[in-house]
């Protein structure tokens, strides 16, 4: 499977009780809460901008492909890759 990009981040998570569903794996809004976490430990040791900055980075696109079921006790490693995004469209800034 290819992937997009440089790997700019690899972080290990542990997949809690409370991550599963009635049918005993992870439910699928799980991963992106993994996903979500990987983003903001990348963000924050980058070190970008003030607190109070208006500008930051923006999220192009996030997708998962579920390749098989995940349980607990399980620990996920999520590996973030970061690229350029494309010149073809424009991106408004919000202040």
């Amino acid at each position: 499977m290819s992937v997009p990009g440089n790997l700019v981040s690899t972080l290990s998570m542990p997949l809690r009780w409370g991550d599963m569903d009635a049918y005993g794996h992870a439910n699928n809004t799980v991963y992106f809460r993994f996903f979500e976490e990987a983003r903001i430990t990348w963000l924050a040791s980058l070190e970008l901008g003030a607190e109070n900055d208006p500008d930051g980075p923006v999220i192009i696109k996030t997708s998962a492909t579920f390749l098989k079921e995940l349980a607990h006790p399980a620990t996920v490693e999520v590996r973030t890759y970061a690229d350029k995004a494309g010149n073809t469209s424009s991106i408004p800034i919000i202040r």
